[in-house]
């Protein structure tokens, strides 16, 4: 009997973890567009304005970020973005159009949290390269 109900709570903790993961994924992917977004504008965006979720890398630690605040309207999670600048492309690229020998890049770190009301967080980061600056 006990067997049973402790293999009924790990099902639902492993049920939670998913839908936290699968949560902070897809927010991941709203913060990714977001990036899209930024780099289509002409208006270039200010990476210093306090607590709009857009800081210069090494301004924040996601780890130690008080996630209590919402992203562009988003009820499963929030994200940061943080712009880590241009790098030089040593050697052409066939997936970055814009990127050959000389050329430079511009990264962007996209972290995305998640969790439940039981208790399961995630994090997720992505390194995001563009060809075109914010």
């Amino acid at each position: 009997m006990d067997l049973s109900i402790l293999e009924n709570i790990m099902a639902a903790n492993s049920q939670q973890q998913i839908v936290s993961l699968s949560n902070a994924e897809n927010v991941l992917r709203t913060a990714e567009q977001d990036v899209d977004d930024i780099v289509g504008d002409a208006t270039a965006l200010s990476f210093e304005t306090a607590n709009d979720h857009y800081y210069i890398a090494g301004d924040v630690d996601p780890s130690a970020t008080d996630w209590t605040f919402t992203s562009s309207g988003i009820t499963t999670g929030s994200f940061i973005i943080e712009y880590a600048g241009a790098r030089l492309v040593p050697g052409e690229s066939g997936e970055i159009a814009s990127a050959v020998a000389g050329s430079s890049v511009y990264l962007f770190l996209v972290d995305s949290h998640s969790e439940t009301g039981k208790g399961a967080v995630r994090n997720v980061q992505s390194v995001y390269v563009s060809g075109s600056p914010p």
